[in-house]
């Protein structure tokens, strides 16, 4: 059996081991299909905001706008369609 042939749950216990770097999860979300999905969600679970994924889209398709304070910092991103 070949490394990235694990089973998702043996990835994740991997992964969850010890600290990784997030930085190092996106590397080894990039290695395969199944150590994709086992890397993902670790990523994901401590987004504070979505500003980060929105800014993942083309240039064109988003921009941030000032508001007003009193209105959700989470708001501020605005995605064009």
């Amino acid at each position: 059996m070949a490394p990235t042939d694990l089973p998702n749950e043996i990835l994740h216990a991997i992964f969850t081991a010890g600290y990784l770097p997030k930085w190092d999860l996106g590397r080894l979300a990039r290695v395969s299909t199944s150590w994709h999905h086992a890397a993902t969600p670790l990523l994901l679970e401590d987004m504070a905001e979505i500003r980060p994924l929105v800014m993942l889209m083309p240039k064109d398709a988003w921009c941030v706008v000032d508001v007003p304070s009193q209105v959700q910092p989470a708001i501020q991103c605005v995605v064009r369609v």
